[in-house]
């Protein structure tokens, strides 16, 4: 990695007439990747500066398929003959930060001291998603059914194992996959809606985050919460409570979140609470036509189902089921973009450059992103 210092050196020998040797000891891997917009359209600018030499090097270029938040489907391949899209590099009188490369005018107190420009050379830009998470408290391994990172690719055939038919068959990879389906594989998707359980910050889609759902109230106690006892946590359990009501439908007036529908007002949650409307007779229970669905179960026809209504012979409630809403879901994402250079040529003798492929290193982008839960 420290092709630049071999250049440099030879450089000096070559074309310094005062008997000068420009030398750089600047390191590509101990300095960061940096990367900042150019003032026309579409131009960007990577960076790397070595701050205990003052110098630095950049590639400047113009493109408008690049973005550091969207995958590249191909590598973007830039021509560094065309003027736009060059590669510096620069020594410095005085110490620079980011500044100098990402304000239009640079600091008048910085001056070039020597400055070496590619004339020639091939950039290559890739940008991968190297990372998803929900940030819902879970880890990602516990949420695969083999305990194996889900995004790792174990068989390295190129598709991450959440969507591999057979992880340790690199000539399998995922034969499943449709336009209506993306052929995740059992055990990733608990709640079937396309969204793998380690990007889905409400595994069991009742409208509860899987954050909310996991604390357990016994501080000696460190397994994840499940009040009903049925032996499957709350944040897969679509009935939390064990009333034979999911969740999602204890919403009950439909803003989304089950959190804040408290019919007896008890304090407890009807989304926790088997007794709903508090009249001592559980919820479950009130299935009075044995269906084993006591939302259509309303004795006294006045629209409120029994489960809700204190007295369901005739006593009417203030309150009915509505259609609840679908929450969003964010992810956690991490880009990476790698750049190298291959054929690179300076705008000085360079004979002794003898490996062609110069690279830049990676640097990372990490967003939030967020989308209705119906729009994966």
């Amino acid at each position: 990695m420290k092709k630049l210092l071999y250049i440099l050196i030879f450089l000096g020998l070559a074309s310094c007439d005062d008997g000068e040797i420009i030398v750089t000891s600047f390191e590509f891997e101990d300095a960061d990747l940096q990367l900042c917009r150019g003032a026309k359209i579409n131009e960007f600018v990577f960076f790397k500066i070595n701050t205990s030499v003052n110098e630095a090097i950049s590639y400047n270029f113009i493109n408008e398929m690049y973005s550091d938040t969207i995958p590249t489907e191909e590598p973007i391949e830039i021509d560094l003959a065309n003027p736009d899209n060059q590669l510096v590099y620069r020594k410095f009188n005085n110490v620079i930060t980011a500044d100098y490369y990402c304000n239009n005018i640079p600091d008048s107190d910085i001056i070039v001291t020597e400055e070496l420009v590619s004339i020639n050379g091939d950039a290559k830009i890739i940008n991968v998603i190297v990372s998803e998470d929900d940030n819902d408290g879970v880890e990602s391994t516990l949420e695969a059914p083999n305990g194996i990172d889900p995004e790792a690719d174990r068989d390295d055939d190129g598709v991450p194992n959440y969507l591999d038919d057979a992880i340790d068959d690199s000539s399998i990879g995922n034969t499943d996959q449709t336009e209506e389906n993306l052929g995740i594989e059992d055990g990733y998707d608990s709640d079937g809606d396309q969204i793998p359980d380690f990007r889905d910050q409400d595994d069991d889609n009742d409208n509860v985050l899987t954050s909310v759902e996991l604390p357990n109230s016994d501080p000696n106690d460190d397994s994840f919460l499940d009040t009903d006892g049925d032996g499957i946590s709350n944040y897969l359990d679509t009935d939390d409570d064990g009333d034979t009501i999911s969740t999602l439908d204890e919403d009950i007036d439909g803003n989304g979140n089950p959190r804040d529908d408290d019919s007896d007002n008890d304090g407890i949650p009807n989304y926790l609470d088997n007794d709903d409307d508090g009249d001592g007779i559980l919820t479950s229970e009130e299935d009075t036509n044995g269906n084993d669905n006591p939302l259509d179960d309303d004795d006294d026809m006045d629209g409120i189902p029994n489960y809700l209504d204190t007295n369901s012979m005739g006593d009417a409630a203030n309150e009915s089921v509505e259609n609840p809403a679908i929450l969003d879901n964010t992810v956690i994402t991490t880009f990476r973009t790698t750049l190298t250079i291959d054929n690179l040529i300076l705008d000085q003798e360079n004979d002794q450059f003898i490996d062609d492929t110069f690279s830049f290193g990676f640097r990372d982008e990490t967003i939030s992103k967020t989308t209705r839960k119906d729009e994966n």
